[in-house]
């Protein structure tokens, strides 16, 4: 008979298979096993409350991933899509198969064309192990002020996946 804690460690795993696309299943811990804790936005998918097992801690440094986002300068009325990357820590890759999206706010002096960007809509794409996500920007009013994108995407290592939640500000001047 499994136990409880069995069987939750099995859903769990089940769970992390379905929704991450990794090439291997998150390794089970040892029974007792006390687990080390994570930062909260490097999560491993189907464990809660930042728990991961000793053979997914996070990688050296405990950041899985960092974004370059460069400052967008534009005239008023004037179009240009911004491009931010995504770029998982070394050993990692952004993961192509989760529904990765993200929600734009305009600022007061622009606004992305677009509320909702995904992976599904082609706005996020992966180069080399990198995400890049293209915002297409309209420039509203003459100011400085940034766009703010609330996004959920995974970065993963061979044997763990980590789903992150982040907010980007995408500072943009209108001149």
């Amino acid at each position: 008979m499994f136990s409880t804690t069995r069987l939750a460690t099995l859903a769990s795993l089940a769970l992390t298979i379905a929704l991450t696309g990794c090439d291997k299943p998150a390794p089970t811990p040892a029974a007792g096993a006390a687990a080390p804790q994570t930062p909260q936005a490097a999560a491993p998918i189907g464990l809660a409350g930042g728990e991961a097992n000793q053979e997914a801690a996070a990688p050296a440094g405990g950041k899985q991933y960092s974004v370059v986002v460069k400052p967008l300068t534009l005239k008023n009325g004037e179009k240009k899509v911004a491009t931010i990357r995504i770029e998982p820590a070394k050993g990692l890759k952004f993961n192509a198969d989760f529904p990765t999206k993200f929600v734009a706010t305009a600022a007061a002096n622009a606004k992305s064309e677009k509320d909702k960007l995904s992976v599904k809509e082609g706005d996020v794409k992966i180069e080399d192990k990198v995400g890049v996500l293209s915002v297409p920007v309209l420039a509203t009013a003459v100011g400085k002020g940034s766009i703010s994108l609330q996004g959920r995407f995974s970065v993963c290592s061979d044997e763990q996946c980590y789903v992150m939640q982040e907010t980007i500000a995408l500072a943009v001047e209108v001149q």
